[in-house]
């Protein structure tokens, strides 16, 4: 048995651990990054969301909307999955005079909700590969240049679109407030 050969091997062993726990590191730092710089836009557009229904159900007089913004959408039942179903369920998008303008707008918010679930709730599968478990299935989700180019082109036409569907709504609760003002001075 010779000693420095040895010493040798666990040396190389001990490099070659050190490399993987470093790729490691490297891997969860950049995963960290991901899902801070998602799930910040994520809230952002949450929020959006959250002006247009709390608009949208209290638009004839605005009272409430305070309240419907505190009780019901700041709850902790109230997930943006859930959010994204009552905005489906509305189907204010659909409406005639927007033609096909904000349809996409239901759809993209849910893809974008899948995306944000796997980055908030699914758990590294690999690691050393920047790749996630989808939360309750089998299947993963690699993030990568693709992954992110995919969630920055969904996320920037959502936001248009759901800024455009508010500012239409918020026109149209000015147009009916300014009718009855003009009712009321007649």
């Amino acid at each position: 048995m010779d000693v420095r050969s040895d010493l040798k091997k666990i040396g190389k062993e001990a490099e070659g651990e050190s490399a993987s726990m470093k790729k490691r590191i490297d891997n969860y730092t950049s995963l960290a990054m991901v899902r801070g710089a998602v799930l910040n836009n994520m809230t952002k557009l949450e929020s959006l969301l959250n002006v247009f229904l709390a608009a949208y159900f209290t638009r004839d007089s605005f009272i409430g909307y305070d309240d419907f913004m505190r009780v019901v959408l700041s709850s902790d039942a109230m997930t943006f999955g859930r959010k994204v179903q009552m905005f489906r369920e509305i189907k204010y998008c659909e409406r005639k005079e927007f033609g096909e303008k904000y349809k996409p707008l239901p759809h993209l918010l849910g893809k974008l909700n899948e995306k944000r679930n796997v980055l908030a709730h699914g758990f590294s599968e690999h690691p050393t590969e920047p790749r996630l478990r989808k939360p309750n299935k089998t299947e993963h989700e690699n993030i990568d240049e693709k992954f992110l180019k995919e969630f920055a082109d969904e996320y920037s036409n959502a936001l248009s679109l759901l800024t455009g569907v508010l500012s239409d709504l918020l026109a149209e609760v000015k147009e009916k407030k300014d009718k009855k003002k003009k009712g009321f001075a007649e």
